[in-house]
């Protein structure tokens, strides 16, 4: 039972999608959780250290006042530093892992214990071919959805990956905010508004699960390509102007992907955790004094990456996109302003209200238009104005000079 408890509890401190339970063990140990994952990626790399806690649903506590290092080819010292609770990190430019060298992961906690891992060295590295798209039904409803595929380089002996996908849309609200109402000292007034103001914004995503696979040429475990990810296009603003996918591919060891298959394995299975005993993860890490349990893992991976774009105009018609207003929800108001009472012109804008324009149904007759306030402000949803790093509004990595569309 208490093996049961602890595989459960790391599948839910690494994030898998499990139904939570509320169990309390009389024989409950606060086991050390390493999340190591280090690559030669142009990131920080980081070490995250925690304890199990004896909820399930209760937050990890974070394991503070460590010293954590690599070692390189037993001799150079690559220190971590602790930037936050629990968590340790190097910055890229400090960090340079050889192909030539071997590293060993380093933890001395501040009761004087001393976790270390074998020394391990940085797989080969992998190229990515394509990355493309094309539709999927992925979810109970079927709904059509876009499915981001992509072509790693294979070469002759077996490779094993990890991908992650990175992503961030363009969008921009209906009507754009052309004026706003100034309230002065003693009257409130339409003043023009900045047109790009809050017209254009950005959000952004980031894969949550670990996807893996494995492949070699000629090989039959997949056809050199992979779906990495299924969008929906149909129930939020991701389409609506212009999206950037960022695929980060990494090389594994074979060690690395059969600990990972495992951990996914034990996800798929959560539904009869407890009707069975389930097998034990592996940890490649230990304690030099005795042999207590670490969960987690280390690994070190080859990190490439490409990118691409997609415009609204390339998967409209595939994919039935609905209209701006249809996604936004953006219903219209209108005011008769020559009888309307002026309060209530300006209540609208202590309502949730924005003036969008006149508008003109007879000659002679004019009405005010208002809408919802995130109908005319995109930062109301959630968008921020400034373009993330590296954004190109004109870029040749788009899908039509990256591969057709579809296969």
């Amino acid at each position: 039972m208490l093996s049961r408890f602890f595989l459960f509890l790391l599948l839910f401190s690494l994030g898998a999608c499990i139904e939570p339970y509320d169990i309390i063990l009389d024989n409950y140990r606060e086991l050390l959780v390493v999340d190591a994952f280090i690559s030669n990626s142009s990131r920080t790399q980081q070490v995250v250290l925690s304890r199990l806690s004896p909820h399930a649903d209760s937050l990890r506590a974070m394991e503070s006042g460590a010293r954590v290092f690599l070692l390189e080819n037993e001799t150079v010292v690559i220190p971590f530093f602790e930037e936050g609770e629990g968590v340790y990190q190097i910055s890229d430019k400090d960090l340079a892992l050889k192909a030539s060298a071997t590293y060993q992961l380093n933890i001395e906690l501040e009761n004087g214990r001393h976790v270390i891992s074998p020394f391990i060295a940085l797989p080969p590295s992998s190229k990515i071919s394509n990355i493309y798209y094309e539709p999927t039904y992925q979810n109970v409803y079927r709904e059509r959805q876009l499915g981001l595929w992509v072509d790693p380089v294979l070469v002759e002996h077996p490779t094993f990956f990890r991908w992650e996908v990175e992503r961030d849309w363009k969008f921009y609200t209906p009507y754009p905010l052309r004026f706003f109402y100034e309230v002065g000292d003693e009257f409130a007034q339409l003043v023009p508004a900045e047109y790009q103001r809050s017209h254009y914004c950005y959000k952004n995503g980031r894969s949550k699960n670990v996807i893996i696979d494995q492949a070699w040429e000629n090989s039959d475990i997949f056809e050199g390509s992979k779906l990495i990810a299924s969008l929906s296009t149909t129930q939020d603003d991701d389409f609506l102007v212009r999206h950037r996918a960022i695929i980060h591919q990494y090389s594994i060891d074979q060690e690395a992907f059969e600990y990972w298959e495992q951990v996914k394995a034990l996800s798929e299975e959560s539904d009869n955790f407890f009707g069975q005993q389930p097998f034990k993860v592996r940890s490649n890490l230990s304690y030099t004094e005795d042999e207590e349990e670490v969960l987690g893992y280390f690994e070190l991976a080859n990190w490439t990456c490409d990118t691409a774009y997609i415009e609204r105009e390339q998967v409209r018609i595939d994919f039935d996109l609905p209209l701006y207003r249809e996604i936004l929800h953006c219903p219209m108001d209108t005011i008769d302003p020559i009888g309307a009472n002026p309060f209530d012109v300006y209540s609208r804008y202590l309502v949730n209200r924005a003036f969008v324009g006149d508008y003109f149904p007879f000659p002679g007759v004019r009405w005010m238009l208002f809408t919802l306030k995130p109908c005319q402000d995109c930062t109301l949803r959630g968008g921020t104005v400034p373009a993330p790093a590296g954004w190109r509004d004109q870029d040749l990595f788009t899908f039509e000079n990256h591969k057709p569309s579809f296969k």
